[in-house]
């Protein structure tokens, strides 16, 4: 595994032109021969591909990894990614792509009652795959069941059959509880060592922040002092502090105001330029998503309580 700083344009693979048939979801089997490479991208739905032979190099983000024969990755969406075949000429892989409303229903009531398909269900797969180690390496029983549910599922995919839909969901389910099954195996030594030796980036990233949430704060600054990906960084950010960058920040300056509009007589304008905000109408409705009151609000229920 590598890390290489990639510059080149991302293009955007869309759902609604990928998916052609009645199901937003497609299966194929990928034969490179002497294909050079694929071109670098990203796209707005959840991709699983699978190496049936060969190697090639899975580039994410800004790190390459080595994929063999019995390596499987699976990505959410908006992931830079391109797959690198090195040379090699019997490189043969299985892909299923498919939006995650596909199996959404199915997934939350596996899930009892949680609310999202990568949210909750998904969560602990796309750890793995999207921030620590982008593939799972099969071997056994599970290399298998994996080949033959692929099978099934181009099968099904490529004949229509009647009810083939239902069909391709249910082995696209068990694909998905397979890969579940891998992680959960491999799960605790790698989210620990992971986690750890990002640990005190991170700390020293939400310490900057604590300090200076009230000057224009960037977050590609940031990954710069944590020493992550923006990827890398928003995934463990989230891990840390429950929100996202935008939301912590946020939630510090209405957190700072709040207390100006108790403590002093500043105009909510002065008030809105020293918590590190340079609209006040932006600030008011950030103001009142935290607090369910615009700052003027605030401040007079303030005065008759």
């Amino acid at each position: 595994m590598s890390r290489t700083k990639d510059t080149k344009p991302v293009r955007l693979n869309k759902a609604e032109i990928q998916f052609t048939k009645a199901i937003p979801y497609k299966v194929y089997l990928l034969d490179y021969g002497n294909m050079s490479g694929t071109a670098y991208h990203t796209h707005d739905y959840v991709q699983i591909w699978y190496v049936i032979d060969g190697k090639c190099g899975h580039k994410v983000e800004d790190t390459i990894y080595d994929l063999t024969k019995g390596s499987l990755f699976i990505l959410p969406p908006y992931v830079s990614h391109v797959i690198q075949p090195l040379g090699e000429t019997n490189l043969k892989i299985f892909g299923c792509e498919f939006s995650p409303s596909f199996v959404d229903e199915t997934m939350r009531s596996i899930a009892s009652g949680h609310s999202g398909f990568d949210a909750k269900y998904m969560k602990p797969i796309f750890t793995v795959t999207n921030v620590l180690q982008p593939n799972l390496n099969l071997t056994g029983q599970a290399m298998l069941e994996v080949e033959s549910l692929f099978t099934q599922m181009l099968k099904e995919y490529t004949f229509e059959r009647k009810y083939y839909e239902f069909n391709i969901k249910t082995d696209l389910i068990k694909l998905l509880v397979i890969i579940a099954r891998e992680n959960v195996d491999n799960r605790s030594s790698l989210t620990n060592n992971g986690f750890d030796s990002y640990k005190e980036n991170m700390n020293k990233a939400i310490g900057y922040i604590n300090n200076h949430y009230s000057d224009k704060i960037y977050v590609d600054d940031i990954c710069k002092i944590a020493a992550m990906s923006k990827t890398y960084f928003s995934h463990y950010f989230k891990q840390s502090t429950g929100k996202t960058f935008t939301e912590y920040i946020n939630h510090l300056r209405v957190r700072k105001a709040m207390v100006l509009l108790t403590e002093t007589q500043d105009s909510i304008l002065e008030i809105c330029n020293s918590c590190g905000y340079h609209d006040n109408t932006y600030f008011s409705r950030v103001f009142k998503k935290e607090t369910g009151l615009s700052p003027g609000q605030y401040r007079r229920k303030l005065m008759h309580d």
